[in-house]
């Protein structure tokens, strides 16, 4: 009986906690920044994720290939800030490797 209050009680402290974690992170993650005069964009980047890299070059590749170093530095300097920890070159290459193949796929 013992276990199984211990167990209940355990159960609903952790689920609490993942809650208020989910919380935490997404209300940091979706800041706004501007592109330019006309264009915003929400910052929802998963630093740690490659594939996430990838597509966010793309789309910036799609959209605005002329922001292209200030998009990177700030999604570099997003991530740096948020993790504390420095951004790896093989998440900057598939960024980089995401914005050419957009790029290069264009329709011209």
């Amino acid at each position: 009986m013992k276990l199984f209050q211990f167990s209940l009680i355990l159960s609903g402290i952790l689920l609490v906690a993942c809650n208020n974690m989910n919380k935490i992170n997404s209300s940091e993650k979706r800041t706004m920044f501007n592109v330019n005069q006309q264009n915003k964009r929400i910052n929802t980047a998963e630093c740690q994720d490659i594939d996430d890299w990838y597509l966010d070059g793309f789309r910036i590749g799609k959209s605005f290939p002329e922001y292209k170093q200030k998009m990177l530095q700030q999604r570099i300097a997003f991530c740096e800030n948020f993790t504390a920890m420095k951004v790896s070159n093989t998440l900057i290459n598939s960024w980089e490797d995401g914005f050419n193949n957009n790029k290069s796929n264009r329709i011209k």
